[in-house]
């Protein structure tokens, strides 16, 4: 549960952030979505697999990519309210404030001066994603041959993402196991990952409003929000 961002709420239509966290207490049953980095793992490993195997790129959706099992076991659901400290809440909102001023300023004239399509964009958020695996794991990689094995420990964790791809593949040929997650990028499979079609989208959405000027009517709005 989003609770920090649920006390940040401003309130509308009559209701207020403490009637959002009654909402959301009573709603989500106690269960939580996997973090972000669990379901991406889980399924570019599903997606990499069906790859290998030559079958059909549309992607098997599963419950449990960002649930947990039980999700749909009903039962009787009681919460205990612990207190804890919530910081600043009026700080949360500059900082956020902050960092929206931030990308009006610097991404927006950039992404309003692109000539690319919509689909050119979708494209371009998956290469880039494919571009940080590969970027991230060879400075693991790299940090690892010059002896810093604190890389096992404090590396992004977006650079396990093609070590845990190479596992699946026979240890004889490095360069060739390499190839193949490179090929794995390029693939209709990879496209169908949802959590990177889904995310690929947004970001292409986003840039295509600005593009379109919607954003240079509303930021004002926005920053207010």
């Amino acid at each position: 549960m989003h609770e920090d961002e649920a006390h940040q709420w401003l309130g509308y239509g009559g209701k207020d952030k403490e009637d959002l966290i009654k909402f959301i207490k009573s709603s989500s049953r106690g269960h939580e979505f996997k973090p972000g980095y669990e379901v991406e793992r889980s399924q570019i490993a599903r997606a990499f697999q069906a790859f290998r195997s030559e079958v059909p790129p549309a992607f098997k959706l599963r419950d449990n990519d960002a649930l947990d099992r039980k999700i749909h076991a009903w039962d009787d659901y009681v919460w205990i309210d612990v207190g804890r400290y919530l910081g600043n809440i009026e700080l949360a909102r500059d900082l956020k404030a902050q960092s929206l001023e931030s990308l009006v300023d610097d991404a927006f004239p950039n992404w309003r001066q692109s000539t690319l399509t919509f689909e050119e964009q979708i494209s371009g958020e998956m290469r880039e994603t494919a571009k940080g695996y590969l970027t991230t794991y060879a400075e693991y990689a790299a940090r690892l041959m010059s002896g810093d094995f604190d890389a096992v420990w404090n590396a992004p964790l977006l650079s396990g993402v093609v070590d845990s791809l190479l596992h699946y593949l026979p240890p004889e040929n490095p360069e060739a196991r390499l190839k193949q997650v490179m090929q794995f990028f390029t693939s209709k499979h990879f496209e169908e990952m949802p959590y990177l079609w889904l995310s690929a989208r947004i970001y292409a959405v986003l840039k295509d409003m600005v593009k379109h000027t919607v954003h240079t009517r509303s930021v004002k709005r926005l920053k207010n929000d």
